[in-house]
């Protein structure tokens, strides 16, 4: 199962890296990819310039397991979610390929995403977009895709930078995957396509529950109010299988997406344990992809289309412990920094996929959390994992 190719036919592609492998010359062994592994990559998806070739700044890096130098790796970005909500089965999505690199003699790698790809993506605005880190020759494709998400414009990644735009590593579990001239030359186990590949949803799974945020309180002194404006995000976890069956598929990574109204939800006064829930459709999409020498590879894969929608909120059957503490004196108090808790299983879903995927959505000025002091002189807030806003407490707890 190898790689998308959206920008060179199959034929074309057959072409040059047959001449570039006959043309490559034996080399030295080094701690890198070879000159002739590099050849290979510069004409497979000749228009996406080589991420060692950029001078942009990161796009993300991670390892490859089992991965010796010159396995290759891509990012292949998708439609902003909104942009999906009015999918039916059987309708195609262009999902464009921005970056490519080849991994270290230690199997890491560091993509840099090409301009002119990310133009086809963004155009002339700075945009928050999902894409998959994929390694195209492993022999399980589906493990060897994760999902992530960058903020990007055509001027970010133009702008010479040591930075990375990502905020963690996306490592992949690749099983054997093969080097690119290996793969170049490996065609055993492939079959042409019959069809044009791409991505297609082939089953939409709407209205499934999320969760967007929470809070708790075992004091009568203060009464909680949940936001979730327009303009919050959430970070949804992605599924990916190889057969598409319920009960294949592993989550491995998130995609964003951004509410389009604003829900304020009723104030909770004094002790309770509240779970502040969203609707959220999802989309499983059939990937058919070209490889290096013209073949088919395929996957699936599930993720969320269009935005947010709806209200309404749980009791939660418990109340979390919580010893990271700060006492607050004043009348009220606005949580709109940090991260909020990850959610494993955020999202409900795993009566149409065999599991549920993860929710997560940080506090910031459109998704906040008030408490107000209705009596005493003060009261605690304590997180699970630290104090109160900050970078990550974790779930927060109010206390006498």
């Amino acid at each position: 199962m190898r790689l998308p190719l959206t920008r060179l036919s199959a034929v074309a592609c057959t072409a040059f890296l047959l001449v570039a492998a006959a043309q490559t010359p034996d080399t030295e062994p080094t701690d890198g990819a070879t000159p002739g592994q590099f050849d290979l990559l510069e004409a497979y998806l000749p228009e996406i310039e080589p991420s060692d070739e950029l001078d942009g700044p990161t796009l993300v890096t991670g390892h490859v397991d089992d991965a010796e130098a010159g396995v290759p790796v891509i990012a292949t970005a998708w439609p902003d979610p909104a942009e999906l909500a009015d999918l039916e089965v059987g309708d195609k999505v262009g999902v464009v390929t921005i970056a490519k690199t080849l991994t270290d003699a230690d199997g890491n790698y560091e993509l840099v995403a090409d301009p002119d790809a990310v133009k086809d993506v963004v155009g002339a605005t700075e945009e928050t977009v999902n894409f998959d880190v994929v390694v195209p020759t492993s022999e399980d494709i589906a493990n060897a895709t994760a999902a992530t998400t960058a903020t990007l414009s055509v001027k970010k990644v133009s702008t010479p930078s040591n930075k990375v735009l990502t905020d963690v590593d996306v490592d992949i579990a690749a099983e054997r995957p093969a080097t690119i001239d290996e793969a170049a030359t490996d065609t055993a186990t492939s079959v042409r396509p019959t069809a044009s590949c791409g991505s297609s949803l082939v089953a939409r799974y709407d209205d499934r529950p999320m969760t967007a945020g929470t809070s708790f309180s075992t004091t009568s002194k203060v009464t909680t109010t949940f936001q979730y404006k327009k303009g919050s995000e959430s970070s949804l976890g992605v599924g990916f299988s190889a057969k598409g069956s319920a009960g294949s598929f592993k989550a491995n990574g998130t995609h964003k997406v951004k509410s389009s109204s604003a829900t304020t939800y009723d104030a909770k006064k004094g002790a309770h344990g509240t779970f502040y829930k969203k609707y959220q459709d999802y989309g499983k999409f059939f990937n058919c992809v070209v490889d290096i020498n013209g073949y088919a590879v395929i996957w699936y894969s599930v993720s969320p289309i269009g935005v947010p929608h709806g209200s309404y909120t749980a009791k939660s059957t418990s109340i979390p412990t919580a010893k990271h503490c700060t006492r607050y004196s004043g009348a009220s108090l606005t949580i709109d920094k940090s991260k909020a808790q990850l959610w494993s299983s955020g999202v409900a879903i795993g009566d149409k996929i065999g599991i549920d995927l993860s929710a997560q959505t940080g506090w910031s000025n459109e998704t906040r959390l008030d408490i107000k002091r209705t009596s005493g002189t003060g009261f605690l807030l304590c997180g699970t994992t630290d104090k109160p806003e900050q970078k990550s407490p974790g779930r927060l707890v109010a206390k006498p």
